[in-house]
């Protein structure tokens, strides 16, 4: 029964409960160690033709939706090329390396090393000298913001593995930037997106980045945490 606890979580494993007054949770949290001088493999093309399985018409219409929801959202115009003043669009795809995993799903009995996750769609990045949005966040007036200023659109795909669960379907959710995802001075990124799942509904998806953590042996170690609640409030 949707929101209602579903069995207490024990040190052997266990069902964690949905929290009272929601549908689903799940926490998500990056704890890669990379060596930063070697490129991540990743691309958009990659997360959609062989994570989502996407056809090229497939492809054109996720793009198509990403433009409209840009130009709906923040008011940018990508329909005739891939930039908009400071503003440029292509796709991304989080880099596997970061070890982005989902280790709370509520409801379900998920194991200590988690579930991976792939993350990816299409990206604005904002440019030199930042840039003023407008549409529904911004509005008539605009909203300015900085350069090296992000927005994302696409999906998190959680690879959910066979076990008590008794399911091996993937988890996916669709993800759309609520607002401008910006650094602070001192290296601390948050992100809001909006989320929607065919059987959860609405939800939000909450979280932080802090500066990596430099090692002795010159790599470094990613630090994400990420929560998920349907619906958002």
């Amino acid at each position: 029964m949707p929101g209602a606890a579903q069995g207490a979580s024990a040190p052997g494993g266990g069902r964690t409960p949905t929290p009272k007054g929601f549908v689903k949770y799940l926490v998500y949290m990056q704890n890669g160690v990379i060596d930063p001088s070697t490129p991540a493999p990743d691309t958009g093309k990659f997360f959609q033709t062989e994570v989502m399985g996407r056809s090229p018409a497939e492809i054109e219409a996720d793009r198509q939706a990403a433009i409209a929801f840009y130009r709906r959202r923040f008011g940018l115009d990508f329909s005739g090329g891939d930039t908009d003043g400071a503003a440029s669009f292509g796709p991304f795809m989080d880099a596997r390396r970061n070890d982005y995993r989902a280790y709370t799903v509520s409801a379900e009995n998920v194991p200590a090393e988690g579930w991976f996750v792939d993350g990816g769609g299409w990206m604005v990045r904002i440019g030199a000298g930042g840039m003023t949005l407008h549409g529904s966040y911004g509005g008539a007036g605009g909203q300015a913001v900085p350069s090296g200023s992000a927005m994302v659109f696409g999906e998190y795909f959680v690879h959910r593995q066979a076990g008590r669960n008794g399911r091996v379907d993937p988890i996916v959710i669709h993800f759309e930037s609520e607002r401008p995802i910006i650094g602070r001075p001192d290296g601390v990124i948050s992100f809001q997106c909006a989320l929607s799942h065919p059987e959860w509904g609405e939800g939000v998806a909450e979280g932080i980045a802090v500066p990596p953590l430099l090692l002795e042996d010159g790599r470094v170690k990613v630090a994400v945490r990420n929560v998920l609640t349907f619906p958002p409030i």
